[in-house]
């Protein structure tokens, strides 16, 4: 996976975008809306969580962050 590629949940709709990166740590901290965080531009083990956006189905702009193992590129 790199940033730009287009995503989607293993178990679900809808496609999502990849904006980057985020380390163990600071993937926690997104999750439990610690605030602000560090985006980093590749994957790799120090780096299992994405930062992804979309439009849901009623065309309202979305961000999450998802771990990059319960992604599939499309």
């Amino acid at each position: 996976m790199k940033i730009s590629d287009v995503v989607q949940l293993k178990s679900c709709d809808p496609t999502m975008t990849i904006d980057g990166f985020l380390s163990e740590e600071h993937g926690n901290q997104y999750e439990r809306g610690l605030g602000i965080v560090l985006l980093k531009k590749t994957i790799d083990e120090d780096n299992p969580f994405a930062i992804c956006r979309w439009f849901d189905n009623v065309s309202a702009y979305k961000i999450g962050v998802f771990r990059t193992i319960t992604l599939e590129v499309k």
